[in-house]
């Protein structure tokens, strides 16, 4: 079937489930009134739940755990967690845009079967909505009935439509849906090889340096699509690879690339794409933009510091600390080499 037709599919079927699953919800706080006869512990219950559902999204919460538990027990290390507007990155907690409704991001911890742990990783989302789905369904129709089962109950139908959206193939305006992201990587598409490339590099600079990386993961690729968000990725980490080897000519033509396809980026990484051009036409073609200012989501970020330095703004000291508290080694090691090679002589 062809992506559109999957996607005509997926919309359909996820549209016919919603109604089953609300429809449910209803259903089953009428079974507890009819039960037990208590209108208004039914109706707070109901509230409550509508609340919740609205406020929290715990079903997309309770998938993202799944991702979690899952990657945790294949060694991949989280990066990222995004629910809603929520981002927790390491230690770090805030708000920001997400087209998508929850999000996790893993590097592997070595580059062994990447792509087995990566398809694995991809279903425990689905594999928890579907265990919380069946479990408070059960405990529903055999525990007695009580205002706290029947508002952990309501959501049982919830994630269980929480988990037929997500194991559909589909690819969707806010991305490839885990069931689409399990097919590619099972038929080892040219997507999943520039997917599995990039996650072993981004596993390998978390402990070494883009030294250890064989050249043949970031050059020796095939070819897709311009929007594909891996192939975006890969762009970025060949920029970082050029300048780290010197070869700015390369890093010039990688980067300017990557700006010229800054639509189908998210705004963050596009806002780090906008400042990382204005450092490198200073450092390539010697040219100062003077009038440039920092997009508001690049703001904080090396990126941001490396482009108002190169703007003949900015304050070195405090870009050397903020390089110094890069997650990853290989990052920490590659914003020092751009200090001592570049931005010393600013």
């Amino acid at each position: 079937m062809s992506g559109r037709g999957r996607k005509i599919l997926y919309v359909t079927t996820t549209a016919i489930c919603l109604i089953a699953a609300v429809s449910a919800c209803v259903l089953m706080a009428y079974s507890a009134y009819r039960e037990s006869g208590k209108l208004l512990h039914t109706i707070f219950s109901f509230l409550l739940f509508v609340g919740v559902w609205i406020l929290v999204s715990p079903c997309v919460l309770i998938h993202e755990c799944g991702h979690l538990f899952f990657g945790l027990c294949t060694r991949l290390k989280p990066v990222s967690v995004c629910v809603g507007r929520l981002r927790i990155e390491g230690r770090k907690v805030r708000f920001a845009f997400s087209s998508a409704a929850g999000k996790t991001e893993f590097v592997p911890r070595g580059d062994r079967n990447v792509r087995g742990r990566l398809m694995a990783a991809s279903l425990g989302g689905a594999t928890f909505n579907f265990i919380f789905g069946i479990v408070f369904s059960a405990l529903f129709f055999v525990l007695p009935e009580s205002p706290v089962l029947l508002f952990f109950a309501l959501f049982a139908p919830l994630h269980l439509f929480e988990g037929i959206c997500a194991i559909l193939p589909a690819e969707l305006n806010s991305g490839r849906t885990d069931g689409e992201l399990f097919r590619v990587l099972k038929g080892n598409a040219p997507e999943a090889q520039i997917f599995v490339n990039v996650l072993t590099v981004q596993g390998i600079l978390f402990s070494d340096t883009f030294d250890e990386v064989n050249e043949k993961l970031l050059l020796d690729t095939p070819v897709v699509r311009e929007d594909d968000s891996a192939f975006l990725s890969l762009l970025h980490l060949r920029w970082q690879y050029f300048m780290w080897k010197n070869d700015t000519e390369r890093a010039k033509e990688t980067l300017f690339r990557l700006e010229a396809l800054k639509d189908y980026l998210d705004e963050g990484a596009a806002a780090q794409v906008a400042c990382d051009a204005v450092f490198m036409r200073r450092i390539a073609d010697g040219i100062c933009d003077e009038n440039f200012y920092v997009p508001a989501p690049a703001k904080g970020t090396c990126s941001a510091l490396r482009a108002e330095l190169a703007s003949n703004r900015g304050d070195r000291e405090e870009y050397k600390k903020r390089a110094a508290a890069e997650r990853a080694a290989g990052i920490r090691a590659l914003e020092s080499t751009f200090f001592e090679r570049f931005i010393q002589n600013f």
